[in-house]
This record gives C-alpha cells, structure tokens and sequence, in this order.
C-alpha cells in the first residue's frame, strides 16, 4: 500500500472509533495489524482493535480523537493527536 492509502486507514479507523463503528475494524485492521498505545501493552489484529476500541468506549463514551500530525514510512504510521 501507498503512504497514503495507509494513512487513510488510520484517519478511517480514528472516525470508527469516534463513531463507536466498530464493524469497520475488520474491514480495515489486517492480521498482522499492531496498535503500539503508551497505556498498556500492544494491540494485534482485527479481534484485538476491537476489543481495544470497546473497551475504550464503554469507559468513555464521549471520548474523541482528533487527528494534529500523520506521518507514516513504509508501513508504518504514527499519529500525534
């Protein structure tokens, strides 16, 4: 996948989470996804972001990101928000 095509499935996965769609993350989350989140340990797969968005709803329901930066290289991406 291109640099932007990968960042466009993290802005698509941040709207989900915002939204509360958790259907999309297995649209959008591959086997070999990793989530590598500062408040805990990482997060693999579409079962994993699904648990991690859930769980993160239920706590916080209101919660929302706003994306400030994207950078990505090669398949990598990092998102200051």
């Amino acid at each position: 996948m291109s640099l932007a095509e990968n960042k466009a499935i993290v802005r698509q996965l941040t709207n989900a989470f915002n939204e509360g769609d958790l259907d999309v993350v297995d649209e959008l989350a591959t086997s070999d996804f990793v989530l590598h989140h500062p408040l805990g340990e990482d997060v693999h797969g579409p079962a994993g972001l699904r648990s991690f968005f859930a769980t993160f709803r239920q706590a916080m329901p209101d919660m929302r990101h706003a994306i400030q930066q994207i950078l990505a290289e090669g398949d990598v991406v990092a998102v200051r928000r």
